[in-house]
């Protein structure tokens, strides 16, 4: 079953994600993703980078303990998850006194309070605090050189090191693979947004060109999600 959101509901949601953030005293703080694609994974990248804030997305293919070790390398104060990275979240927070709060990202998914809260109830803040003329995350100062996101290599030939990449280096992304599309833009997400092609060149660029973005959910599904 497809599931579509406009351009309204996505800038909406990213301004309350990003402003509940503020409320629970991580706005401009280093946050990590750990999950498979979704429209939320975008929200929630929105969310930390648009505030200010870093993002540290983990590759969800790793065992547990390196993934923890990656969100601790991150210095990650909060972790966004998907309900499969549930026992992950869970396993970090009992290893690294840093990370305050693990939200779920999964629509729907059912709260638990305290240190674990979902997208939803994410929102669900910022909304009232939005319609209460909260601006904390709306005028947050982003500069081009400041650091918008600790990416992680694969460390094929080593220990994963964390790249430092600006809000200038994604631009700079964008830009230059503007030169071989045309104005007509849609993307089919396959590659794992924590990979820094994906998300700059396909994620970030269509919603640049105002482009349709198409999340596929699975390999085996990609022929039938193509046509």
């Amino acid at each position: 079953q497809d599931v579509v959101y406009t351009v309204k509901d996505f800038h909406d949601r990213v301004r309350q994600v990003g402003t509940a953030l503020y409320e629970l005293g991580l706005g401009g703080k280093h946050i990590s993703i750990v999950s498979e694609n979704s429209y939320n994974w975008i929200v929630v990248f929105f969310a930390i980078v648009c505030g200010g804030g870093v993002a540290v997305p983990i590759d969800k293919e790793l065992p547990d303990k390196d993934i923890s070790m990656l969100i601790s390398k991150g210095d990650a104060e909060a972790l966004f998850h998907s309900k499969a990275y549930k026992s992950t979240a869970q396993l970090h927070l009992e290893n690294d006194e840093r990370c305050k709060y693990a939200f779920c990202m999964n629509p729907g998914a059912k709260t638990e309070g305290g240190k674990f809260l979902t997208v939803d109830d994410l929102a669900e803040m910022g909304k009232e605090l939005l319609k209460k003329g909260d601006r904390r995350f709306i005028d947050a100062e982003v500069k081009k050189d400041d650091l918008a996101a600790v990416v992680f290599t694969s460390g094929t030939t080593g220990t994963n090191k964390g790249v430092m990449l600006s809000h200038f280096n994604f631009a700079t992304n964008v830009e230059g693979i503007l030169d071989f599309l045309g104005p007509e833009l849609s993307t089919m997400s396959i590659l794992p947004m924590n990979h820094v092609y994906e998300l700059s060149c396909s994620v970030l660029t269509a919603i640049y060109m105002n482009g349709i973005i198409y999340v596929n959910d699975s390999l085996k599904n990609i022929l039938p999600n193509i046509n």
